[in-house]
């Protein structure tokens, strides 16, 4: 998959699926890289998703959530609007960063 729609994916599932991340254990893999967050935005969109491909190697279920988010055309928002709250307030430096380099990308 391309860099910039595997990001995409894997912001889709963060938006609209966000209990994933608790399901499949990958919480432990955003504390990982919110401690990288310098890092992660001076890198370019392949490093990205190879940080992204590597969540996926480590936890369960994550790679096969983030394809179905590419697959589908619209998924629906998850009920458990307190997870996505938890994550968007526990890791907000990881979502801005990703989309930050997604909507740089496709202004090119």
């Amino acid at each position: 998959m391309e860099p910039e729609k595997l990001i995409n994916s894997f912001l889709k599932v963060w938006d609209v699926n966000p209990e994933i991340f608790e399901k499949t254990g990958a919480i432990a893999g955003l504390d990982s890289m919110q401690k990288d967050i310098e890092k992660i935005n001076q890198e370019s969109l392949e490093d990205i998703a190879k940080r992204i491909e590597d969540l996926c190697d480590d936890y369960e279920g994550l790679a096969e959530a983030i394809l179905a988010a590419n697959r589908k055309p619209k998924p629906k928002k998850s009920k458990d609007t307190n997870l996505e709250n938890i994550l968007e307030n526990r890791y907000p430096e990881i979502y801005k960063a990703l989309r930050e380099k997604i909507e740089k990308s496709e202004q090119k």
